[in-house]
């Protein structure tokens, strides 16, 4: 069964195989109408869902007048003490969308997702915001007061894995390993206090791991690197990129620093304590 293939291109000057006059053609047809003042003409940088996207340069970027917008709702947040669960719900979805062209920001959204949970049966009664806030609705403010704020689009990468490990006991100490490397630090008296608990311990030897790893491999080119650890809270957080764990959201916020500054890429992998050879060291 076959059937000949036609072609419907009614302009030969452009530059792309077919352009909007065409689809507009087709669609008039079918009976199909399209919102003409949303049109884009084709090209190599469009807007598309509030993002600019090069295929060119294989980037995408938050538009201007978004960046705009949200850097004024930060703005007008700020001059009031209490806010109303719609508008935590509102600030915290716009810069939830900023997070896909800059992922940075993610372990920054976690005062706003903490406020959205104190509403409880008054969403109209304001609310003071966590103190933790301010502080990153500044860093957010910096980040979009840049010229442009954005990232490569992902692509497929070459996961490398240099037998990295990292893990944490609470009446010992926490340990990393590369390789046939290891290091280790003991754990001084008081380290949990001020509600640390193990989960802040595991992040240490994550951060610990990550600084030695751009140590090593400080090429200044992109690289993906594979590290295993056994502690399901740290493995999953930073999946999301934050961690409802101040502390540990924290060490993120630094992790992720460091990261972004080395050109490294770093997936985690949940290993058994039992499989972990970090466990021994620490």
């Amino acid at each position: 069964m076959s059937f000949p293939i036609q072609d419907v291109a009614t302009d030969r000057h452009h530059s792309f195989t077919y352009d909007l006059s065409d689809v507009d053609c087709i669609s008039a047809q079918l009976g199909i109408p399209w919102e003409h003042s949303k049109d884009f003409d084709f090209s190599l940088s469009f807007p598309f869902i509030g993002f600019i996207w090069n295929i060119e340069k294989r980037t995408v970027s938050l538009q201007p007048k978004k960046k705009e917008k949200y850097l004024l709702m930060i703005e007008e947040w700020q001059k009031s003490r209490t806010h109303t669960l719609a508008e935590v719900q509102k600030l915290y979805g716009k810069l939830l969308h900023a997070t896909l062209a800059h992922p940075d920001g993610r372990p920054y959204l976690t005062s706003l997702e903490s406020m959205l949970g104190i509403f409880h049966h008054s969403p109209h009664l304001p609310c003071t915001p966590p103190r933790q806030l301010p502080t990153d609705l500044d860093w957010w403010t910096s980040e979009l007061s840049k010229p442009s704020i954005g990232r490569d689009i992902p692509t497929v990468h070459e996961v490398r894995d240099i037998a990295a490990f990292s893990d944490a006991n609470s009446s010992t100490g926490i340990a990393i390993i590369i390789g046939k490397r290891w290091r280790a630090w003991k754990l001084l008296p008081g380290w949990n206090t001020d509600k640390r608990d193990i989960g802040w311990a595991e992040a240490i030897g994550f951060e610990l791991l990550a600084q030695t790893i751009a140590h090593l491999h400080s090429s200044n080119q992109e690289e993906h690197f594979k590290i295993y650890r056994d502690n399901q809270g740290v493995v999953n957080g930073w999946k999301r990129g934050r961690s409802i764990n101040p502390h540990v959201n924290k060490i993120f916020k630094c992790i992720t620093a460091l990261l972004r500054a080395t050109g490294i890429t770093l997936h985690t992998r949940y290993i058994q304590s039992a499989k972990n050879p970090a466990d021994d060291p620490s």
